[in-house]
């Protein structure tokens, strides 16, 4: 039966690392089935001083938003008219977009 990546020895556990080119490799190598597993171990060992390699970040993928439903659901906990919600909220996306773009503005050098 394969170690679990817990039970591995600190030189099992460089090796399969090392070797690795990406932290899915690493996480087979390992026999891992969570980033977690390996990927908390590694940062532990990072901080003691080992020199481990980093793996790139992936960007999360990005989530499907049904502002609609959303809205729907929202307007039905608070005893509301969507009509109303979806009001209010336009009103705050108008904000905070303006927000973001007057930040922006502001902290780009002339």
């Amino acid at each position: 039966m394969a170690k679990s990546p817990k039970d591995l020895t600190i030189e099992e556990f460089f090796e399969g690392w090392e070797k690795s080119n990406s932290i899915e490799e690493a996480m087979k190598a390992l026999g891992a089935t969570k980033v977690q597993e390996i990927a908390l171990r590694a940062a532990f060992f990072r901080k003691q001083g080992i020199p481990l390699k980093e793996f790139p970040k992936k960007a999360p993928a990005k989530k499907e938003f049904d502002r609609e439903k959303a809205l729907a659901a929202f307007a039905k906990v608070t005893g509301q008219s969507i009509a109303k919600v979806k009001k209010e909220g336009d009103k705050v996306k108008k904000e905070k977009e303006e927000a973001k773009k007057k930040t922006e503005t502001s902290s780009t050098p002339s």
